[in-house]
């Protein structure tokens, strides 16, 4: 298990824990990796559980939420997302859009 989780950093977290990336989309393939990962994780990230693959993944995404709420909430990006529906401010309500759009 830890070795998936470790891969999954390496290939899909680094940027994001590195500042480079707001946020990284990536699948892990147990519930356990998930809680794991979340326990391991600095406390300024989050992890959200998007959804579940037809492939029975876990689709998860790792941000920053200051990085994240500071590249979302440009005015070019609340622009787009305000037409598509998405809320002013990076909360519950944003990530349960976020989770079922699409």
């Amino acid at each position: 298990m830890t070795e998936k989780i470790n891969e999954a950093l390496i290939n899909h977290c680094a940027p994001v824990l590195t500042g480079l990336k707001p946020a990284a989309i990536f699948t892990l393939d147990c519930p356990n990796c998930v809680d794991y990962l979340q326990q391991k994780l600095p406390k300024e990230f989050c992890l959200e559980t998007l959804c579940l693959t037809n492939c029975n993944k876990i689709l998860t995404m790792l941000y920053s939420p200051a990085l994240f709420e500071k590249i979302v909430l440009g005015r070019q990006a609340q622009f787009i997302l305000s037409a598509l529906g998405y809320p002013a401010k990076i909360n519950s309500v944003f990530m349960q859009h976020l989770k079922t759009a699409g």
